[in-house]
């Protein structure tokens, strides 16, 4: 099984970029209590306009499927929509480097 990358890029509405950010931070949070999500990292840039980049790596399928059904992040997803103008998601999978360890559940 191998694992599924993606990158999101958003660029917030003018004058919703601190609103956009909490939402984000949310959905980070969620989605990192997902079994499965290996890395859920928000970034922001440090230059005008202000854009937002997800990196994202889920162990295979299965769990970037339970990634997408989560109803949680649904929800903040649904209120990103009133903030964020452009944004672009590219789903790919690991191809070659480095990749963070798989995350374990059992302890």
């Amino acid at each position: 099984m191998a694992p599924i990358t993606a990158v999101a890029i958003m660029t917030p509405k003018p004058g919703r970029e601190n609103e956009a950010a909490d939402a984000l931070a949310r959905i980070a949070t969620l989605a990192m209590a997902d079994d499965g999500t290996d890395m859920f990292c928000l970034n922001r840039t440090t230059t005008e306009p202000v854009r937002f980049f997800v990196f994202e790596v889920y162990r295979d399928d299965a769990a970037f499927a339970i990634h997408r059904a989560n109803p949680a992040i649904g929800k903040v997803s649904a209120e990103l929509g009133d903030l964020l103008g452009e944004v672009e998601i590219v789903i790919g999978g690991h191809s070659a480097g480095d990749r963070p360890p798989t995350r374990s559940t059992a302890q």
